[in-house]
């Protein structure tokens, strides 16, 4: 019997109205107009991480920050703390989905744009969803 897996789209989703509600402006598709700051999320990886008893799925998400066009990086590190400390509460996701972990594992790169000069940071992000318990009968 397939059990029934948490939608891409409210991961991502989640992840958005969190970083929303902490004033930071998030989008999954970015308007090419887009004033800096904000970042944008991508979803990268989804794998099985099944226990014993319980069958679950590691999400790993980078989120892109961008900010202001400066002969400095620290208007992008400035929103990569904003983004993580706004990642500290767990993000919402429906039930019956249990989210067992969320946390961010660290910055994947820091670097300028050749086009808008714009300083764009890599987050990686890590969430850990249970589906459901195994039972023996």
């Amino acid at each position: 019997m397939a059990i029934k897996k948490l939608n891409f789209k409210h991961v991502i989703g989640g992840i958005i109205s969190k970083l929303k509600e902490n004033s930071i402006k998030a989008f999954d598709i970015v308007d090419p107009n887009q004033t800096t700051p904000f970042c944008y999320i991508e979803l990268v990886n989804v794998k099985a991480a099944n226990t014993k008893t319980s069958n679950m799925d590691v999400f790993t998400v980078w989120i892109h920050a961008f900010a202001d066009s400066t002969n400095s990086s620290i208007p992008v590190l400035n929103l990569c703390q904003e983004i993580e400390e706004a990642l500290t509460e767990d993000i919402n996701i429906p039930e019956p989905f249990w989210l067992v972990s969320q946390g961010v594992t660290g910055l994947n790169s820091l670097y300028q744009e050749n086009e808008t000069q714009e300083k764009h940071a890599v987050i990686e992000l890590e969430l850990k969803v249970c589906y459901g318990f195994e039972s023996k009968v």
